[in-house]
């Protein structure tokens, strides 16, 4: 939702927007958000940016062992 120009959390409703969840696409607040490190076999690490329900979905992250 916005308020004004302000993009806010769709978790909190409280915080700005610091990211936009990879897996659903919500706005989410720098306490919000959930962190991974999405490994490649080719040696590349990718940063992932989720909400809690994406973190430990299967189909959002496939290295999820749905602890997060």
């Amino acid at each position: 939702r916005e308020e004004g120009m302000r993009l806010l959390c769709e978790i909190c409703h409280q915080e700005e927007c610091f990211v936009k969840c990879q897996g659903c696409g919500i706005a989410l607040c720098k306490n919000c958000y959930k962190f991974d490190l999405f490994g490649h076999g080719c040696g590349c690490v990718v940063p992932g940016y989720m909400c809690p329900q994406c973190i430990n979905d299967p189909h959002h992250n496939p290295y999820t062992t749905g602890e997060m």
